[in-house]
């Protein structure tokens, strides 16, 4: 190996070094002295290695120091990227809540956006980012669940809420891969039936009674923890 090669990789090494499990382009620009452009390039180098792993616009994973920073630091990394209030959804808030045994490997994440804006970042590392008006938004973030296991600090959706936000977009054509089927509910993890709790979360959130009507019959049996089997059965 060259000496500049050598030199190049300690400085790469170093600077990799002083940055923390998730960094953005304004944390280089800041601990570098280096202009927004020079941050980009050096990212986008970095990006192409193992050592780097790019999360969103702007915003990478230092796996080189930090392997585990997907797994810890996701909520930090959707805080640098987004910079706006973020709620964990769909069938990732089933999974973290315990509704289900089902592993869930995306993760859902609503954000509020203003009327007429419903462009967001395409991001890695399993994140699916869905648009909420600021009037949902807030209604779901009004129905936190406090004994959810989200990861670093990322709020979760009660899940009868999460059901309900994504039963909606689903009917709406806007909800592909949200909604948790019956099936994959298991009522033996629940405490009490959660029945009202999903129609009062539908009534919230704005659903039409035709629609809460056919919404209570498919998911009724699943949500009652004393409901009779209608599964059919082996013999």
């Amino acid at each position: 190996m060259s000496k500049a090669s050598k030199k190049s990789n300690t400085s790469v090494v170093d600077r990799l070094r002083v940055l923390g499990p998730v960094f953005s382009l304004q944390d280089m620009v800041s601990h570098f002295d280096i202009t927004a452009e020079q941050a980009s390039v050096y990212m986008n180098r970095w990006t192409q290695t193992s050592n780097i792993k790019k999360f969103g616009p702007g915003v990478a994973f230092n796996l080189l120091f930090h392997p585990d920073a997907e797994d810890k630091h996701m909520g930090l990394a959707l805080t640098k990227v987004l910079r706006r209030p973020f709620l964990m959804v769909g069938g990732s808030s089933i999974y973290h809540s315990g509704w289900t045994t089902q592993v869930h490997r995306q993760m859902e994440i609503a954000v509020p956006i203003m009327r007429g804006k419903t462009s967001l970042p395409k991001l890695g590392s399993g994140v699916r980012l869905v648009a909420r008006s600021l009037r949902d938004f807030n209604k779901l973030n009004a129905h936190l669940n406090p004994d959810a296991s989200g990861g670093d600090h990322i709020p979760v959706v009660m899940p009868a809420y999460a059901l309900a936000d994504a039963y909606i977009a689903e009917k709406a054509g806007k909800g592909q891969g949200l909604l948790t089927p019956a099936d994959e509910i298991d009522k033996d993890y629940l405490d009490d039936s959660e029945v009202e709790n999903f129609r009062s979360a539908l009534e919230d959130l704005g659903a039409s009674e035709e629609l809460i009507a056919e919404a209570i019959e498919e998911y009724e049996d699943c949500l009652d923890p004393d409901s009779e089997d209608s599964s059919p059965g082996f013999f």
